[in-house]
């Protein structure tokens, strides 16, 4: 049996927006997903189960969500876990739903706190930085409040939020991923992939950099993936493999 993955695995990015911070006071309004490797969107919203008693429609989107869920192997957020999958999880048992699936989450948010010394540690402000490709859209105080109220108009402005979002955060995602600590291994077993799957054997780039030295395990050849995407970007990450004998 080959040890190659039969595909590569799915790294989504993930927004939801609600009408509060607490899943006992607020309503899921919608959430939007980003497939990173074709930058194809999708969203689930309130507005798409009918038109009468908007927030009566909140447990048919909540399971989609969680459906959603399921197609993806490793999840992207910005304070995802301090936000988003605690929101949901309150969701699902409010509805007497199973839980999420235990889905590998990258929360950019502690990778931007924890490796850049920026002003603000937003999502908006580290895509201002790097110059993302895309960029968030604001949101008005009214229109969350009119959303609360099952304004359609509002919602369809939140919806557009939303999925700027999840392309922004693709955007910056795919910059910040080297600086990733342990980023979820997308080429598997084979231990010549970087954490970004890419492997010479699958057309994948690397230049060694050096030995990598550890307390409790032998030293290793240190490598830099220099992988280009199809946008001429270079995938930058660091990954070690056991030293030649």
């Amino acid at each position: 049996m080959s040890r190659h993955w039969i595909r590569m695995p799915k790294v989504i990015t993930y927004d939801i927006e609600a009408t509060g911070l607490k899943a006992d006071f607020a309503f899921l309004l919608c959430a939007a997903f980003c497939d990173v490797d074709t930058a194809k969107t999708k969203l689930l919203s309130l507005s798409q189960y009918g038109k009468d008693n908007i927030l009566g429609n909140e447990e048919k989107l909540v399971k989609d969500v969680a459906a959603e869920f399921n197609n993806a192997d490793v999840l992207v957020s910005y304070y995802g876990k301090g936000f988003d999958r605690k929101f949901l999880n309150a969701k699902m048992l409010e509805y007497s739903l199973p839980p999420l699936p235990n889905i590998p989450e990258v929360d950019l948010y502690y990778t931007a706190k924890s490796n850049l010394a920026l002003s603000r540690k937003s999502l908006q402000n580290v895509a201002y930085y790097i110059k993302a490709e895309n960029s968030k859209t604001p949101v008005e105080g009214r229109l969350w409040k009119a959303a609360q109220t099952g304004n359609l108009r509002a919602l369809r402005a939140i919806e557009k939020h939303n999925i700027a979002d999840v392309e922004v955060l693709r955007d910056v995602y795919l910059k910040l991923r080297p600086l990733v600590r342990q980023h979820p291994r997308l080429g598997g077993a084979d231990i010549n992939a970087c954490p970004a799957g890419h492997s010479v054997e699958n057309g994948g780039k690397a230049q060694k950099r050096g030995i990598m030295y550890t307390t409790l395990q032998k030293p290793k050849q240190r490598l830099q993936c220099i992988t280009r995407s199809e946008s001429g970007d270079v995938c930058g990450a660091w990954y070690s493999i056991p030293l030649e004998d």
